[in-house]
């Protein structure tokens, strides 16, 4: 018998060494694809998503990070089934463009691509420094290839200045790497470093993470002065056997079918360490399980000690999260997915947790009903060309016997939309629409420990408890050079009061002799947000955004303008 115990990250780490070792001693009697994840936030899903409503693939990928291999196999099948009849499968100029651009990043060769001109970094290059190490391969800064093993160098630039109708200005900076490897077919890694500053609502003292424009960070340096600092590292490690996938490291997860937020698991929150394998069964079904770290905030100490030098040192309790997803493809333009998580801590990893075909529910009840077990279900349907349908489902907690009711163990979320490409025959505009409704308490358990939360944001979706929100995009992007978008949306919440626990903060949950929580109760709170966008990318990766943004709340309204440049900032 193997048992688990000491301390819970030794464990961790003595788990991903043995999927290591499995795994390498392995490596030399296969062959398999490009094993190095895909960042979540990367351009190429909203490309690739935007060929499959257009029919063109079959695109599986309501579960990312996908592998830089899988992404060069859709991109072929693009380019296949438009070489097969060029005048029904008819790609626009951009398409086009964008396919060499992609085609260079995921499969190395734009002579795959024949009739794609060179990328505009190619060109550049040819004119300026056709000598020079860097951007030899038309889309990295520097790369080398010394035998089977490949190495890519790009940076990360960001900086924007953010002005309100209140005379605020707020200046955020970004700098920073990003570096794969592909070590052989079955290994590869990615490294995302970014180093982060932001000021402009100073004095940011300790703990005042409310004055952060947009909080989705870990540890936040706020020590009383006019800048405040934080970096954010993604470093994950890949294991590519056949059908079998196994990722280790920091990183982001994404799943559900949701374009604007997700509800089981999002990039919303910052990225946490983290165990995963999946596992392809032909192409009818796929299994993923995950385990990983997370930090709870507000902060919950296990210890806290006053050194010798006057200071204090403080111990977080520890918090983890174990989930699973079966995905169903019964047919071709039809995409289910079905998953089970549970959010635990304030102990070490649970060996009940770390079976990936266990009932978490089951589990949870046998270990004395102290966890945090959701399930949740999403759909995508891809049945008519130009037009995507998708929706997603979450159960909090559920009393069957009081559907219907306001009762405050009925804890769901709601997400369904649809996606529309090229609708009335206008080339290169696309068009959502998404309806998103969270109830009351929602994400929020009894635990603190427990809260669906990695450090101060959800792990679903952004919009907080007691809420729902309507929301209309347009995107056009008339030029490989230039993209366009407006979007409206028009939010409710029901906020908390001094004299009301509406269930409208996560970090609250219902009081004990609390019964029943109607939706929207409490401070009603109504948003309508207005916003345009023009972004101009002169070189693949380079972009120079300028946006306006009104919003009208109750008791108030505010505009922002922002201008954002960016350097493989995705």
């Amino acid at each position: 018998m193997i048992r688990i115990s000491g301390n819970p990250s030794t464990c961790f780490v003595g788990i991903v060494l043995l999927a290591v070792i499995a795994l390498l001693s392995l490596a030399d009697s296969g062959h398999g694809q490009s094993s190095v994840p895909v960042p979540v936030g990367h351009p190429v899903y909203a490309y690739l998503e935007r060929l499959e409503t257009r029919g063109y693939i079959f695109f599986r990928a309501n579960s990312r990070p996908l592998t830089r291999g899988g992404i060069g196999d859709y991109l072929l099948e693009v380019w296949r089934v438009h070489s097969s009849d060029p005048d029904r499968w008819r790609l626009t100029r951009r398409e086009k463009a964008e396919l060499s651009r992609f085609a260079v990043e995921f499969i190395g060769a734009e002579g795959v691509f024949a009739e794609q001109s060179p990328s505009r970094i190619s060109k550049m290059r040819a004119r300026l420094w056709e000598n020079s190490p860097l951007y030899r391969d038309g889309c990295n800064l520097y790369s080398l290839n010394v035998g089977n093993v490949e190495l890519d160098l790009n940076p990360v630039l960001y900086w924007d200045a953010l002005e309100d109708s209140a005379g605020d200005v707020i200046v955020r900076r970004t700098s920073g790497f990003y570096f794969t490897a592909e070590l052989s077919e079955q290994v590869g890694c990615y490294f995302d470093f970014r180093d982060n500053m932001e000021t402009g609502r100073g004095p940011y003292n300790k703990d005042e993470r409310e004055k952060l424009y947009s909080d989705h960070a870990g540890y936040v340096t706020m020590d009383g002065g006019d800048v405040c600092y934080y970096d954010i590292t993604r470093a994950v490690m890949a294991f590519q056997w056949g059908n079998l996938l196994v990722d280790f490291g920091r990183g982001d997860n994404r799943w559900g079918s949701g374009r604007r937020g997700n509800l089981l698991l999002s990039d919303n929150p910052p990225p946490f360490d983290y165990l995963s394998a999946r596992y392809d069964v032909g192409k009818l079904l796929r299994f993923i399980y995950l385990t990983g770290a997370l930090h709870p905030y507000p902060p919950i100490y296990q210890s806290q000690d006053t050194t010798a030098s006057g200071r204090i040192r403080s111990i977080s309790e520890r918090k983890f999260i174990a989930a699973h997803r079966l995905e169903i493809y019964p047919c071709r333009g039809v995409e289910i997915g079905l998953n089970e998580s549970v959010i635990y801590g304030e102990r070490g990893l649970e060996p009940a947790y770390l079976n990936p075909v266990n009932l978490y529910y089951s589990a949870e009840h046998n270990l004395g009903d102290m966890d945090n077990v959701s399930w949740s279900g999403d759909i995508e349907l891809n049945l008519l060309r130009g037009v995507t349908l998708y929706g997603e489902f979450f159960i909090d907690d559920m009393q069957t016997g009081k559907l219907g009711t306001d009762y405050i163990g009925n804890k769901f979320a709601y997400l369904g939309g649809c996606f529309l490409v090229n609708p009335a025959g206008l080339n290169d505009l696309d068009v959502t629409f998404e309806y998103t409704r969270i109830d009351p308490f929602c994400y929020t358990h009894f635990f603190p420990i427990n809260t669906y939360k990695n450090w101060n944001s959800s792990l679903g979706h952004f919009l907080p408890p007691n809420s729902q929100s309507w929301y209309l995009g347009v995107r056009w992007r008339p030029h490989y050079c230039w993209t366009a978008g407006i979007s409206a949306a028009f939010t409710q919440h029901g906020e908390n009061t001094e004299e009301i626990n509406a269930g409208g903060d996560i970090n609250i949950p219902p009081d004990q002799a609390q019964v029943d929580s109607p939706f929207l109760s409490g401070d009603k709170i109504e948003i309508i947000t207005a916003e345009a966008t023009v972004q101009w990318e002169p070189l693949e990766y380079y972009t120079l955004q300028g946006r306006w943004r009104w919003n009208e709340w109750t008791g108030g309204s505010q505009n922002e303008w922002q201008i954002t440049f960016g350097v493989n900032v995705w």
